[in-house]
């Protein structure tokens, strides 16, 4: 069955090589063109009767997915210029109904279909949920990151109108020869259109022939299905709770298909459950496509096709970046306030005559630097209302409560994503006095109707400290940043103050999530210390040069000494993998004298154990050589012969990672085989108590018969042993267990009882010695390395 899916989405999305981009799928394209044609009909009566026909969107459908033939077949170069879809409407008037049907569809996706999902729909989506950025597969790392993958693929599974497609391959191939004559006749009538028009070179009986062979494979799969057989099983597949798409698409076979890597990354899993227990795979999330996104792209169409005009709406790869920002922006809401919707696709730093600015330098002139912030910006959702622009002295450090204001603008828009065929984007110009004294540089801010938090920033001093983000990705720390990326801010050219940041990623040996509430240590005067985040993120303002650290988190081997090369208007990154040091838990005493059940803690290692190996040393002799114990947190190692009583076990354990390297050894306390000695509450010379005494806090116990004897412990838990408070008395840690009571004094040192102790050992060991369930000791662990 996954090889008839396979089949299907390899048709119906027309796509297995590498491109710039794929803004919607299938499903969006056949949806939108659907709409388009209705839109036209209802006011063109020749649109009304070109629909007519039995076959009429079937045509349509072909020619929406007809764009990305580009990419599906090697002998065809074109597919996605504006001139070509005008050029198909006016060779389809001397075609007939069918044929104007198919360039409708065309011009429906490349001037219109793929402009609404990149542009408006992906980046607003984004900027309302705080997702930031999906990390699924190798090979997306630049700043539009995958955001276009997740709406192209998964979005479009949802919103987008698949069971038409099952009409396609019906209607051009399955339904016999003449099926496949459509299909070679359009198909030769298109590339001869795109020859004419776009490259006179392309050899259409190449991909009329090519066309052929890819048909060929549907017999294979889809031979014995009916077509209504194939529409029922389609829409059980898609017809699932949005987790089971998530899975789906995750799984890589969707991005192969439509030429995208579908190596999955380091961060898979993790960002997997991430993406399934977030907004993605909430049916609210996807449903702002319909009640806000579904006419537009239609109503583009619409205007295309009476303007003839090329040009925006169009592709800008700033538009997702700037969704993508607001998205992290929204970990931040204190802070924050992103406006969904309201886009910034263009920032240019320029002097007054409008000539671009790289920096600005360390000295003003006497009369003073004036200089301007010019960034474009449109709604993707009707807008009314005013946008101030403020542009900020970027001080050193993240306190932006010192960051001066040099200058501010508002601009009053009134915005309607359906007017953009004909109208442009809004720009909104800031002067401001370029003053760098104390300043690293300069940094713009956006705010929206009235708010005191902007809706965009091109500063990231305090994104960095956004708690949830796995900034440590590529994704992150490559494309994103104060200055040098976009939206970038202007910097001062060597200030008199140089600041930077330094962030510490500390994660889960050897490529895990990070690791929240370690502590990091800055070397300096006085040194510094920070928690991390829950993402594993500490956050230094540092000067530019070298910065040392330390980390230390509990159950973590330390690092005593970090370095890196910090540079000004550059973030300085460290990313640190601890590994977690085993936790062994055993009983004080084991009876068994073959066996030595333990358990461990599989949490510190955060997934990244693909199983454990245990091995065990006997005292005054035996061994257990290295054994693969699993991932279960619970296990035994046993003798090759019993041992003798009074011996002492040391329990031994490492982890062996996911990508076949180890951890840390971490090794137990001794567990001597043999029953555990009653304790002696008479005490030693020189620790008499200094307080009076406890009052006894149970009553003596009635006579009962004598105890039975105790029960075999089982091989597969560790035997109910004495209390934590038995085993200090028979000389373990001398701390005191229990609560309430003083503690005695310690002439020469030793163990340190109170009457209460002395009355909780008894009745644990009463309770141990008649198997009672009563009562079950608490485990002893051990956590230093080997």
């Amino acid at each position: 069955m996954r090889r008839v899916i396979g089949w299907i989405l390899a048709v119906v999305f027309m796509a297995a090589a590498p491109r710039a981009a794929l803004p919607c799928g299938p499903g969006v394209h056949t949806r939108e063109a659907t709409r388009a044609w209705e839109l036209l009909a209802a006011k063109d009566p020749a649109w009304a009767e070109a629909g007519t026909d039995p076959l009429r969107k079937s045509y349509l459908w072909l020619g929406a997915e007809g764009p990305d033939l580009q990419w599906w077949m090697s002998a065809l170069p074109f597919g996605h210029e504006a001139s070509l879809g005008y050029a198909l409407l006016d060779s389809a008037a001397g075609k007939g109904p069918l044929y104007r049907m198919f360039a409708l569809g065309h011009v429906s996706h490349q001037s219109a279909s793929d402009a609404s999902c990149e542009m408006f729909v992906t980046p607003t989506l984004f900027a309302s949920a705080a997702i930031g950025h999906v990390d699924l597969f190798v090979g997306q790392d630049d700043g539009e990151g995958e955001a276009e993958l997740v709406v192209e693929l998964y979005g479009d599974v949802i919103v987008g109108d698949w069971l038409g497609l099952v009409d396609v391959i019906f209607d051009f191939h399955l339904d016999g020869e003449a099926a496949d004559a459509r299909m070679r006749d359009v198909v030769a009538w298109y590339c001869g259109v795109g020859k004419a028009t776009v490259n006179p070179l392309v050899d259409c009986d190449a991909v009329v022939d090519q066309i052929d062979g890819y048909l060929g494979y549907a017999d294979q799969f889809l031979g014995g299905m009916t077509r209504d057989d194939a529409k029922a099983f389609f829409g059980e597949i898609l017809d699932k709770p949005l987790p089971d798409l998530a899975d789906f698409i995750a799984s890589g076979a969707l991005t192969a298909l439509i030429g995208k890597s579908s190596e999955k990354s380091v961060h898979h899993e993790a960002e997997l459950a991430r993406f399934k227990s977030g907004p993605l795979v909430d049916p609210a999330f996807w449903a702002t496509y319909d009640e806000e996104f579904a006419d537009l792209g239609p109503t583009w169409t619409v205007a295309r096709i009476e303007h003839r005009n090329h040009g925006w709406p169009g592709w800008s790869p700033n538009a997702l970046v700037c969704g993508n920002v607001q998205s992290v922006m929204r970990f931040l809401p204190e802070e924050y306030d992103p406006v969904p919707g309201l886009i910034a696709d263009g920032l240019w730093w320029e002097d007054a005559d409008g000539n671009g600015v790289g920096a600005v330098g360390a000295s003003p002139a006497p009369e003073g630097t004036e200089l301007r912030a010019r960034v474009r910006l449109y709604s993707a959702l009707p807008f009314q209302g005013t946008i101030r622009g403020v542009v900020r002295r970027d001080m050193p450090g993240a306190d932006a409560s010192g960051d001066t204001v040099a200058g501010e603008a508002s601009l009053d828009l009134d915005a309607d994503p359906i007017e953009y065929v004909t109208v442009p984007r809004a720009e909104l110009v800031v002067p401001f006095s370029a003053d760098p004294q104390g300043a690293i540089g300069f940094y713009l801010e956006l705010y929206a109707g009235g708010s005191d938090k902007p809706w965009l920033t091109t500063n990231w001093d305090r994104l960095w400290r956004a708690p949830t983000p796995d900034f440590a990705l590529p994704v992150y720390r490559d494309n994103h940043g104060t200055y040098g990326h976009w939206p970038h801010s202007l910097p001062v050219e060597s200030p008199a103050a140089p600041g930077t940041t330094l962030l510490v990623k500390v994660r889960v040996a050897p490529r895990g999530e990070g690791i929240g509430g370690a502590s990091v240590t800055l070397a300096g005067e006085p040194p510094v210390l920070v928690a991390t985040a829950e993402n594993g993120m500490a956050v230094f303002d540092v000067a530019p040069g070298p910065a040392t650290f330390a980390i230390e988190a509990p159950g973590y081997v330390p690092l005593e000494s970090g370095e890196v090369m910090a540079k000004v208007h550059e973030a300085a990154w460290a990313d640190v993998a601890l590994h977690a040091i085993p936790r062994i838990e055993t009983a004080a005493y084991q009876s068994d004298p073959a066996c030595v059940p333990f358990a461990w803690d599989v949490v510190p290692f955060g997934g990244q154990a693909k199983t454990f190996f245990g091995w065990a040393i006997a005292t005054p002799s035996g061994e257990v050589g290295e054994t693969d114990v699993g991932v279960t947190g619970k296990s035994k190692l046993c003798f090759a012969s019993p041992l003798e009583e009074g011996s002492a076990v040391t329990v031994r354990l490492r982890a062996r990672y996911v990508d076949g390297t180890d951890g840390v050894e971490g090794a137990s306390d001794p567990v001597v085989i043999g029953e555990a000695p009653v304790p002696d509450l008479e005490p030693e010379p020189g620790m008499e108590s200094t307080c009076e005494p406890l009052p006894a806090l149970v009553p003596e116990p009635a006579a009962e018969p004598a105890p039975e004897a105790a029960p075999e412990p089982s091989p597969d838990v560790p035997s109910d042993a004495v209390a934590e408070v038995v085993a200090d008395a028979a000389g373990g840690s001398g701390g005191s267990s229990g609560g309430g009571g003083c503690a005695a004094g310690a002439a020469g040192g030793g163990a340190a009882w109170t009457l209460l102790a002395g009355i909780a050992g008894l009745a644990a060991l009463y309770s141990t010695h008649r198997g009672s369930t009563r009562r079950r000791p608490a485990g002893r662990h051990h956590d230093s390395a080997g």
